[in-house]
């Protein structure tokens, strides 16, 4: 934890002015390590972050201008992140991997002065900026002969905006979160609900536009630690424990279903950890039970909080007294926070009864980017302190006996897909964009103690094949939205079902839901499961134990199955059990049927049971593999 000077320093200087005096007084410590890359000590970051800033403001980057920021996990990225705050700018990070149509959008809204792409943008992205408004990342970093390290960070106010990040909006379009300098402090300075020092090193798995990522990166770098960069845009749960193993790692966030598949897919690659946040969604009692007896050495911390009020509102760290558990609280208020439980007259309710989730103090966002009346809406002063501003969150909760708090559900509609919020009524809106479609209407389904899935109820404009409406709705959306927001299934009715008062009747559409079994149709070769030990037959076998089926079509795509990132994940870990040698999850996107994926993994590797002998290649992942588990993390 941060000292009462680093803390008030950094509540009054403001991010850059910190990281500037942990770089000078400790330039040789080490600040980022990256795969096999050599690391980068706080010297080298300010350096690079310094050229960034100076090139920025060549550009003409002023204080107060926000910055675009399109770019994969690296240590140039944070360089850049670094180097937009040292200039005053405010970045906003857009996840390249986002259909062209919301970045768009984003842009848009968001008018950076100047956007930064990383060398693997999509050529489609990169052309929705000109080039005199856009940056390379690579550009920004160049040494020259007159290199420019040095730069004199502005002096940023609590105040001040630092970043604005994307969140769903039940209006049917991303609202954007403006977030201050003085939030960030709040959630990595003083804090009580882990440790954080120079010491630690924290594991950066986030995206940048996810909100963890503001505790990932800050919280080591503005405490002296050390940040452990998973670049892989995909990473598998073997890159995630390579990375705990070879780095060190002492410190991870991971969400609520990542935290839950590693739990039973992975859990030993879990035990270097000391410190394990996970939140974004409701825990598993008994996934955090089997994690608190398998890993002895390591703190097991509930973190809950949107990002209106900088990643975390309040954090729950479990006990090991031997009780089984029966729920998972989300604790108590962090530092700098307090939080009422409000009834409807936005009065507090006794304890015990529920009622809605309002928080309070220096985390607070500043509001909605370009949505004032939004902000008036749900940032409010309340009847017991009119001088103070409360965010009202939707999330209803109640405070127990002992004083820890139990989040009971949301007031609305919201939900969470990967630890990311979800507005039913964004996804509504563009299904209703297509000419095809008259209405629609979306549901959630549980999944298993791993994810969600959307369900996509349509009622259609001139009655079309329903098999054919939809196929081409699922392909739709999932070119129009992000991954975590697509749905899983399509369903046609011809009319979707209206409750007396005349409101669309979701309580009827959940009763339809069924598992998934799709109509591989005619021209599919289903596999079947009993015996056989070809590759396609141990390939299926796994993708039905994840997706529940009894067969699989071996040339329907798997997110056609219903299938989620998530899952993939789940697939993927056991077939590097299943199979004996080592693969990346990125090849399981590139080749997502059964029919590619075996064609590929026979190309690439001996396939068991097919191959007298093993092929070298193979041999040398199921040693690199192997290496991993050993916690040497070393690459083939």
């Amino acid at each position: 934890m941060a000292e009462d000077g680093e803390t008030s320093a950094l509540q009054a200087g403001g991010i850059a002015s910190v990281f500037a005096r942990i770089a000078r007084f400790t330039p040789t410590a080490r600040a980022i390590v990256q795969g096999d890359r050599q690391a980068w000590t706080y010297g080298d970051l300010d350096a690079a972050s310094g050229r960034v800033a100076t090139r920025l403001r060549m550009r003409g980057v002023q204080p107060g201008d926000r910055v675009g920021i399109m770019a994969s996990r690296s240590m140039e990225t944070v360089a850049a992140l670094l180097g937009v705050i040292k200039v005053g700018a405010v970045f906003v990070p857009m996840d390249p991997v986002y259909p062209p149509g919301q970045l768009a959008w984003m842009l848009k809204d968001s008018a950076p002065k100047l956007t930064i792409f990383g060398k693997d943008v999509r050529l489609e992205v990169r052309s929705l900026v000109s080039a005199g408004e856009s940056a390379s990342l690579e550009g920004l970093l160049e040494t020259s002969g007159k290199s420019a390290d040095a730069f004199t960070p502005f002096p940023a106010a609590p105040d001040d905006p630092v970043y604005i990040m994307y969140t769903s909006g039940s209006s049917g379009i991303p609202k954007g979160v403006v977030v201050p300098q003085r939030g960030v402090a709040r959630l990595v300075s003083g804090q009580n609900y882990c440790d954080l020092s120079p010491a630690e090193v924290v594991l950066h798995v986030s995206p940048l536009a996810f909100d963890a990522s503001t505790f990932e990166i800050w919280g080591a770098l503005l405490n002296g630690g050390t940040l452990a960069i998973v670049a892989n845009d995909h990473p598998s749960l073997a890159d995630i424990g390579a990375a705990i193993a070879r780095h060190g790692v002492t410190t991870a966030w991971l969400t609520a279903g990542l935290f839950h598949l590693m739990v039973d897919e992975a859990i030993d690659q879990l035990r270097p950890l000391r410190q394990l946040l996970a939140g974004g969604d409701v825990l598993s009692p008994s996934h955090v039970g089997k994690a608190l007896a398998c890993l002895p050495g390591c703190r097991i911390i509930n973190g809950y909080g949107p990002t209106e009020n900088t990643t975390f509102t309040c954090c729950h760290a479990f006990a090991r007294d031997g009780e089984p558990l029966r729920s998972a609280p989300i604790g108590r208020p962090v530092s700098g926070t307090h939080v009422y439980i409000l009834g409807e007259d936005l009065h507090p309710v006794a304890d015990g009864d529920a009622g809605q989730l309002a928080a309070c103090g220096s985390g607070l966002a500043i509001g909605y980017h370009n949505q004032p009346a939004l902000t008036a809406e749900r940032f409010v002063t309340l009847p017991v302190h009119p001088h103070e501003r409360a965010y009202l969150t939707g999330d209803m909760a109640r405070r127990g006996a002992g004083g820890a708090i139990e989040f009971l559900g949301r007031s609305d509609r919201q939900i969470k897909i990967g630890g990311k919020r979800v507005e039913p009524g964004e996804i509504e809106q563009a299904l209703r964009e297509h000419a095809d479609i008259l209405d629609a209407a979306v549901v959630a389904s549980a999944r298993g103690v791993a994810d969600k899935e959307i369900v996509a109820f349509v009622a259609p404009r001139h009655r079309p094949a329903a098999n054919d409406l939809a196929a081409k709705t699922l392909r739709r959306m999932r070119d129009d939205l992000p991954a975590h927001m697509a749905p899983s299934r399509v369903i046609v009715v011809n009319a979707l079902p209206l409750t007396a008062n005349g409101k669309v009747d979701r309580a009827a559409l959940s009763a339809r839901l069924k598992p998934v079994d799709p109509d591989p149709g005619p021209l599919a070769r289903a596999v079947g499961l009993p015996g056989g030990d070809s590759l396609e037959v141990q390939v299926a076998r796994v993708w039905c134990e994840v997706l529940g089926l009894a067969t699989i079509p071996a040339d329907v795509n798997f997110f056609d199955l219903g299938g989620r990132s998530l899952q993939l994940m789940q697939v993927h870990a056991r077939l590097l059990k299943a199979l004996g040698f080592d693969f990346p999850l990125q090849a399981m996107f590139e080749h997502s049927r059964i029919d590619e994926l075996s064609r590929y993994l026979r190309g690439t590797f001996a396939s068991p049971g097919l191959a007298p002998a093993v092929h070298e290649r193979a041999a040398r992942s199921r040693a690199a593999l192997q290496r991993r588990r050993l916690g040497k993390g070393i690459a083939s």
